[in-house]
């Protein structure tokens, strides 16, 4: 923020009046306004032990200039059943690598291979 400071004086070097205004400069890119969450795509499996690799669909951003300032991260996994490995810790370069996605059938059911049915 800047403050200005304008004086008017006459010819004779008589200050007559002082005024201020303040000149505040805010960083676009902390105006989360600016940044839209785009569709990011779905995935399926049966506990097969293939990994899929889930590639991110950039937020669409107002202003094309703030987009090296936005970092993604991966911070929140929810499941709908007991299924609870942990598939991304917050430190993933989201953007760069994506984050593998990797279910095996013995994690679901976390039993020896000698009491699995044949």
């Amino acid at each position: 923020m800047y403050t200005f400071t304008i004086t008017a004086t006459t010819e004779g070097g008589t200050t007559t009046e002082t005024g201020t205004f303040t000149w505040t400069l805010t960083d676009p890119c902390l105006d989360g306004a600016l940044i839209s969450t785009e569709s990011q795509g779905t995935y399926d499996d049966d506990y097969s032990g293939m990994t899929e690799t889930y590639t991110l669909t950039p937020f669409t951003l107002t202003r094309v200039d703030c987009e090296p300032r936005v970092m993604y991260a991966c911070t929140s996994v929810t499941a709908t059943d007991s299924f609870t490995k942990t598939l991304c810790t917050g430190s993933e370069d989201v953007k760069m690598d994506g984050i593998d996605l990797l279910a095996n059938y013995a994690e679901l059911y976390p039993f020896t291979t000698a009491t699995l049915p044949a």
